[in-house]
């Protein structure tokens, strides 16, 4: 029986787990397909993300960002997007990739030039509200622009030809979670999912607990508190919750996260486009508190896509102090008919949870 050569799909994300979660989620549904080969370009922050994957399918591309603070960074910045093009540029030659998929991040500049300049169909996926700055530029070598919201913002006019909707991919450790109609009711005691992400931490490990602690005794005693921190806040985080009998886990990594998704009557975290779309998939309502300062507003274009459908509450970061959130998790409590409303918009988003069309358009031009 002849066999067939494999097809080979590059996908190209870095610097964050916003970025490189989608492309390990879509590797995961095109190996599914034994013809499937699949490679991961990254740089040296995002490397840490893939723990799980094989080394010699995961290169590491030099790349950097013209907008860190550093002047030294800043004048370094053509010279590591050459040498990442470099980088690129040959292992691609050596490889012969069918197509690449580009999820954002710096690294996909130089990777995505390279593969321009070898004729490899490119294709970019957005995953915010809102488009990057690395995918502007590279929407200009892209045939195809995939996006997770419908309504994604500052896309050029002249790409809207390329635009093609196919949702977040999301790993079958969330989606597995999603009901097939929405069953979602408060059952005894209250569970909150605190995720507050690797950035800008202060308002979860600070004014959070101390909100939670300005809860009258009675809500305090019925609760239950779900805490993502960094590794250095779990101690102090520990010590808190001790004090006020407040039952509680404290991890710096949930695994299962669609487990404590599912679990939770309340989530209060960031606004990163794969949390807000894993909040979707399962329904739960949320307080969502954008990471303020970025460089485009992404989180807080990406929690408007909730609240515009009073699917959770907005806070801008500036706004929070520990007596205001009190009071809006007491309103909450007594009045759990809001939580369940949340949830069922959240729910019933309009949000693709199957991206069934992302694998048939690369099925039916690319493999």
């Amino acid at each position: 029986m002849a066999k067939f050569p494999k097809k080979k799909l590059i996908l190209v994300a870095g610097g964050t787990g916003g970025h490189i979660h989608p492309a390990i989620s879509l590797s995961e549904q095109l190996l599914k397909n034994p013809k499937n080969e699949t490679y991961f370009f990254t740089d040296k922050r995002g490397k840490k993300y893939f723990d799980q994957v094989q080394s010699k399918t995961l290169y590491q591309i030099n790349s950097s960002s013209p907008f860190r603070k550093s002047i030294k960074e800043k004048c370094l910045f053509p010279f590591f997007i050459l040498l990442g093009f470099i980088e690129s540029f040959l292992i691609m030659r050596r490889i012969s990739p069918s197509v690449i998929i580009a999820f954002g991040g710096y690294t996909s500049i130089p990777s995505c030039i390279a593969a321009y300049i070898l004729r490899i169909p490119i294709i970019i996926h957005e995953q915010n509200a809102i488009m990057g700055r690395a995918n502007r530029l590279l929407s200009n070598f892209a045939q195809k622009i995939t996006l997770s919201f419908q309504d994604t913002k500052r896309i050029k006019l002249k790409h809207h030809h390329k635009i093609i909707y196919v949702g977040l991919p999301l790993r079958e450790g969330i989606t597995k979670y999603r009901e097939k109609d929405f069953l979602y009711k408060i059952e005894k005691g209250f569970n909150i999912l605190i995720i507050g992400g690797s950035q800008g931490s202060r308002t979860f490990t600070d004014i959070i607990p101390k909100a939670i602690s300005n809860l009258p005794s009675f809500i305090r005693n019925e609760i239950k508190v779900f805490q993502n921190c960094n590794i250095g806040d779990s101690k102090k985080l520990e010590s808190i919750y001790s004090s006020l009998n407040i039952r509680h886990e404290i991890k710096d990594f949930f695994e299962d996260m669609g487990r404590y998704i599912s679990q939770a009557d309340l989530i209060i975290s960031r606004a990163g486009a794969n949390m807000v779309i894993e909040i979707c998939t399962i329904g739960r309502a949320s307080i969502l508190i954008p990471l303020s300062g970025s460089i485009d507003n992404d989180q807080y274009h990406n929690a408007s896509f909730l609240s515009d459908k009073d699917a959770c509450i907005l806070y801008e970061e500036n706004i929070v102090d520990p007596v205001f959130l009190a009071k809006k998790l007491e309103i909450l409590f007594n009045d759990k008919s809001q939580i369940v409303h949340m949830a069922k918009q959240a729910y019933e988003s309009n949000i693709d949870i199957e991206n069934k069309k992302f694998i048939e358009i690369l099925e039916k031009n690319y493999l």
